[in-house]
């Protein structure tokens, strides 16, 4: 994979429109305000990337154990920080792989 880490939602945004399809975005359900003051959730970034990319896994990372019911209902594999094993995440990764392997649809 080629990793690249973005600084708040907005970034995330342009440079997914930027560079293209990507296999997977890993993003935090709290984000940093952008430089033009607004503030995405990660629930803002799957809703934008799931327009464009609709066949793209959304990973979210959280604090908070509460917001799985709405992640899990928007399609999105959920973690939450502190109560998941590496394994869990390579699995995700893993089948990302496998999907791009595949060919996209």
């Amino acid at each position: 994979f080629d990793v690249r880490v973005f600084d708040n939602g907005q970034q995330t945004l342009e440079e997914l429109n930027r560079i293209g399809h990507p296999v997977v975005l890993i993003t935090d359900f709290g984000l940093k305000k952008g430089p033009d003051g607004n503030h995405l959730t990660g629930f803002e970034i799957n809703d934008a990337v799931k327009a464009k990319y609709h066949d793209m896994p959304v990973i979210m990372l959280t604090g908070d154990g509460s917001l799985w019911e709405r992640a899990n209902g928007e399609g999105m594999q959920f973690l939450v920080k502190g109560h998941f094993a590496t394994t869990d995440l390579k699995n995700i990764l893993d089948a990302a792989q496998r999907k791009l392997e595949g060919g996209r649809t």
